[in-house]
C-alpha cells in the first residue's frame, strides 16, 4: 500500500493499493458519504470508480474504490494543445449527462451535471482515452460555468 497524498487538501489520507484499489481514510464521515454516494449514483453514466467498502470505525471513515487506470490531467502539462483538447473532451461528457433522473439524488442548483471539482488532478486518462472521474463529492446540478 502506498500512500497517494499525505497532505490532500481536505485533510484525507488516501493510498493506492497495488494499483487496484483506491483506500481513503478520513475523519468527516460527511463528505466521504457524499463521494462515495454521488459515485455510486454516477456509475450508470460516467466512469467513475466502483464502491466496494465504506464503514467507520473509531470516529474515522474508510473508503475502499476501484482505481482507475491511467493518469491524471496534470501528467498532460507538457502538451498544452493535446491537454486542452482532452480536457475539453472530458468536460463535454460530464456535461452531456441526461440529468431527469438525478434530480432526486444530488443538490440542485442548476440544470447541468457539474463535479463541482473540476480540475487537472480529478480527471483521469489512459494515453488518450478518458478514464474516469475522481472526488465526486462536490457533484451536483447547477450551472455549467461552476466547473469552469
Amino acid at each position: 500500500m502506498r500512500a497517494i497524498n499525505k497532505a490532500h487538501r481536505s485533510g484525507d489520507l488516501v493510498y493506492n493499493i497495488n494499483n487496484e484499489y483506491i483506500l481513503k481514510i478520513s475523519s468527516s464521515f460527511d463528505r466521504l458519504d457524499r463521494e462515495r454516494k454521488a459515485n455510486d449514483l454516477l456509475t450508470s453514466y460516467l466512469p467513475v470508480s466502483k464502491s466496494i467498502l465504506f464503514i467507520t470505525d473509531n470516529n474515522y471513515t474508510y473508503y475502499l474504490k476501484t482505481r482507475l487506470k491511467g493518469v491524471p490531467l496534470t501528467e498532460k502539462l507538457k502538451d498544452p494543445h493535446r491537454l486542452i483538447k482532452l480536457l475539453t473532451e472530458a468536460i463535454n461528457l460530464f456535461h452531456s449527462v441526461d440529468v431527469a433522473n438525478l434530480c432526486k439524488h444530488l443538490p440542485i442548483n442548476g440544470n447541468t451535471l457539474i463535479h463541482g471539482d473540476f480540475c487537472l488532478p480529478n480527471i483521469i486518462f489512459k494515453e488518450n482515452t478518458l478514464s474516469g472521474f475522481v472526488d465526486l463529492g462536490r457533484a451536483g446540478l447547477a450551472d455549467k460555468w461552476c466547473d469552469i
